[in-house]
């Protein structure tokens, strides 16, 4: 037998049943606008300005980039083309001939170029004892006419008080317009001492064929000839200084390299920025991500805590950086702020019953809803260790990473950080390095806000855009 309070609560029940059986909820007329309105999203004045900010950013760092490497280029060419030009000093020659009936013509020439002082001196003499020695031969020579015998003794006249008596390079010239029709025309090859090869005459006549032939076979002993009058070659030289350099022409007057063993290899150009003291700045916007930890023990129950997600200027800080590098290690000075803004509700003991995405119905909890909005204002001192690829693989690419101690001027308390980033280096003028690459910084330190029970652990994300001066 049933009790009362069992037939309440059937018949409870079969109204019930009746009432949520076949319940089905009508949708809400201004659904499809409010749908369409959050997939749109809206745009607001600082959002736009925001994204403009963004574009002329990458515009600007774009262009940077292309005039970069059009200098780069220039650059290269310029010292290139530097590179192939050689100066010589003016050479001094000097054309002895002495002529014999039925013996051998001989011609003997002396260049002084890139030949030093005391070799020049040395040659000079070694002419005039040849040319004392051809003018004393001169009466026994055959076949030439009484006005060219008188021509070649001038000639050797003139030699002879432009080596002893001034040594005047004018002096040495002889006018080809007073060169008569049986004498032969001196030999110009440069760099050359030597005696030509029998060359019979005739009736005061120079066989002109045989000495071209003579001409054309003279460059191999040209190179010979210049190491006797330099001295010795970049050959005998110690070859293991050659092994850390990568090219050694000696006409450059590079500063000498200091031997090393080859274990420990010194290269011969290191790059500057690593030796010398440097000065830097840069700039570095952020987007803000946060960790909340909420801390237990009041008895209070927090619930629906929406961060944001979208970039905006509740989101995106920025980073201001100057210091100075040595060998690679950085000291900067910075200065930073970015935003805490979150949302979330203060549980309440009311409940409502209502449908969920899926259709199901479930009890939720009602809540006094809650926003937080503060800026974070930090000045820290950070170190760094900065590396650049200088080989050809990855050329000119950096790395950086360091640690940072900051201070939060809001809230009075110290944050510990640790960074790291990478990118590339470009050329922006005379002694200043551009650098650009993206970059990401971790708080170790989590902030407390003493008006609520939360912990905010920030990190943040963004693109460093900085320039670093050398002065030489």
């Amino acid at each position: 037998m049933k009790s009362s309070e069992e037939r309440i609560d059937e018949e409870l029940r079969k109204a019930l049943t009746e009432r949520f059986g076949n319940f089905e909820r009508l949708p809400d007329p201004g659904l499809r606008e409010k749908i369409f309105k959050e997939l749109g999203g809206g745009t607001s004045l600082v959002q736009a300005g925001l994204i403009a900010s963004l574009l002329l950013l990458i515009s600007v760092t774009g262009l940077v980039y292309f005039v970069a490497s059009s200098r780069s280029q220039e650059h290269a060419a310029l010292t290139h083309a530097s590179a192939g030009t050689q100066r010589e000093r003016p050479g001094k020659r000097v054309a002895v001939h002495s002529r014999r009936s039925g013996a051998a013509g001989k011609e003997k020439v002396i260049d002084q170029t890139n030949v030093p002082e005391n070799l020049s001196e040395a040659a000079e003499a070694n002419a005039a004892e040849r040319v004392t020695a051809a003018e004393a031969e001169l009466p026994a020579q055959k076949g030439i006419s009484a006005p060219a015998e008188k021509h070649i003794q001038t000639k050797i006249s003139r030699d002879k008080t432009g080596r002893i008596a001034g040594r005047t390079p004018s002096s040495r010239k002889i006018d080809e317009g007073q060169r008569l029709p049986g004498d032969a025309p001196s030999y110009k090859a440069p760099l050359t001492v030597r005696e030509l090869p029998d060359v019979q005459l005739a009736d005061g006549q120079l066989a002109n064929a045989q000495l071209a032939d003579v001409q054309e076979s003279e460059t191999p002993l040209i190179t010979a000839d210049r190491k006797t009058l330099e001295g010795p070659s970049v050959a005998d030289q110690d070859i293991g200084v050659l092994d850390h350099r990568p090219l050694a022409l000696p006409q450059y007057q590079w500063q000498p390299d200091t031997l090393v063993t080859p274990g420990e290899p010194k290269k011969r150009y290191e790059y500057l920025f690593k030796e010398r003291w440097s000065i830097i700045a840069g700039v570095t916007p952020l987007r803000t991500f946060q960790i909340l930890t909420v801390r237990p023990g009041n008895g209070v129950v927090y619930q629906n805590f929406v961060l944001p997600a979208k970039i905006s200027a509740e989101t995106v800080g920025y980073k201001f950086s100057a210091g100075v590098e040595r060998k690679g290690f950085q000291m900067l000075v910075n200065y930073g702020q970015f935003r805490q803004s979150y949302r979330y509700e203060i549980a309440t003991s009311e409940f409502e019953v209502g449908p969920d995405l899926s259709g199901n119905y479930e009890v939720i909890r009602k809540g006094i809803p809650q926003e937080e909005n503060s800026t974070v204002r930090l000045v820290g001192l950070a170190v760094k260790k900065h590396t650049v690829r200088r080989s050809h693989f990855l050329r000119d690419y950096f790395g950086d990473v360091g640690a940072e101690f900051s201070r939060d001027l809001t809230s009075k308390r110290n944050m510990v950080w640790v960074n790291a980033g990478f990118g590339k280096e470009l050329f922006a003028g005379n002694n200043v390095v551009m650098t650009v690459g993206p970059y990401i910084e971790y708080s170790l330190t989590k902030l407390r806000n003493p008006d609520n029970p939360f912990k905010i652990q920030p990190y943040q994300i963004g693109l460093s855009v900085g320039l670093r001066y050398m002065k030489k």
